[in-house]
């Protein structure tokens, strides 16, 4: 699954009140932990993050003491334990895969019962974790497998990268500019899995930015900086992207300002600028619902611009709110989201 797909089904388990553990699997660096932290955010829950490569049994089932009064041992809660909450709570156990073997065991009954040891979670608390692939992905993890018995108490969802829906996170997030723009062209970068070394991921793209927003990567430092943050060899690409004298596409945000100032230029384009500047576009857009007259007119203007094919992708990437109102500037544009829409529903009869 892509990563919004990821975020939508944690959504409705959780908003609906299933007590379903979820494993969300992937390679690093692709925003597990990220999406996660998002629907916490977005249902307006309390998510305790727990590392479980760093912990031992006793910081997950507390530790016992001695009860005065009774003489009988009881067990204290850990510090993470979660209270009771109207807002709810998100147990994320992290790296569950990475995890020492009798941290696992520790997590067993937790698994089915919703609670550990003589603990109780309270009612509204819900159970997600994350884990690289233990076979079958992209790089050797040092993880390790898990046997049958808790494989089958969990949901496990696979996720991947999709450049599209991180250029639009990206964009709202405030990434690098040059940095967007070189996924846009590069869709394949920004992934790729290596076991030798520094590699590129949206984790590392991020980091990049960061740097590059601070202005804290000295020119003499460039090329080593940069490699060891995505390799080298995406290093190289990167840098050569970044020369001035390289051609570069017009952006989404002229054309959604100003595109009769660039509408030549985009005809002069070839298909994977023009491409480019379709995905920028669709990162700065959203739903549509802020967009001003003039912007809405700029974009009607870029899509009828556009060669047939890159009209059709850029009005599939279109939220429906958008593509109504789009659908009521020009009969062009209304006869082309038609033709989409019967094609989707072709699809989805096959």
């Amino acid at each position: 699954m892509r990563p919004l797909e990821v975020e939508e089904v944690l959504k409705s388990i959780i908003s609906k009140g299933v007590k379903c553990p979820v494993v969300v699997k992937g390679d690093a660096g692709i925003g597990k932990s990220q999406v996660i932290q998002k629907v916490g955010r977005d249902l307006g829950m309390h998510v305790i993050d727990l590392r479980l490569a760093q912990m031992e049994p006793g910081d997950l089932i507390g530790l016992p003491r001695t009860d005065p009064e009774s003489h009988k041992t009881v067990w204290y809660a850990p510090e993470w334990w979660p209270s009771k909450s109207d807002k709810g709570t998100i147990v994320f156990f992290d790296e569950l895969n990475r995890a020492p073997v009798d941290v696992r065991q520790a997590v067993f009954q937790v698994l089915t019962e919703y609670k550990m040891h003589t603990h109780v979670l309270p009612e509204n608390t819900f159970l997600v974790a994350a884990i690289n692939p233990d076979e079958g992905g992209k790089m050797n993890y040092q993880v390790e497998q898990f046997d049958p018995a808790m494989v089958n108490r969990m949901c496990f969802i696979s996720m991947e990268p999709d450049g599209q829906q991180w250029i639009n996170w990206a964009t709202a997030a405030g990434v690098h500019e040059m940095v967007i723009k070189f996924i846009a062209v590069n869709t394949a970068m920004l992934y790729a899995g290596s076991e030798t070394g520094p590699f590129p991921s949206p984790r590392s793209w991020v980091r990049l930015s960061d740097l590059m927003n601070a202005n804290a990567i000295p020119a003499s430092a460039q090329s080593e900086v940069i490699s060891g943050l995505i390799g080298e060899k995406p290093a190289i690409s990167f840098i050569r992207f970044l020369d001035k004298s390289y051609k570069k596409p017009v952006s989404g945000k002229e054309v959604l300002e100003s595109f009769a100032k660039f509408k030549d230029k985009i005809k002069a384009q070839k298909n994977d600028e023009n491409f480019v500047t379709i995905s920028e576009l669709v990162g700065l857009l959203g739903d549509g619902a802020k967009l001003k007259k003039d912007q809405l007119t700029n974009v009607t203007d870029f899509a009828l611009a556009l060669k047939q094919e890159e009209k059709m992708a850029l009005l599939k990437k279109l939220p429906n709110s958008l593509l109504s109102k789009l659908g009521q500037t020009s009969q062009d544009l209304c006869n082309t989201i038609a033709s989409i829409a019967a094609e989707m529903d072709k699809e989805r009869g096959r």
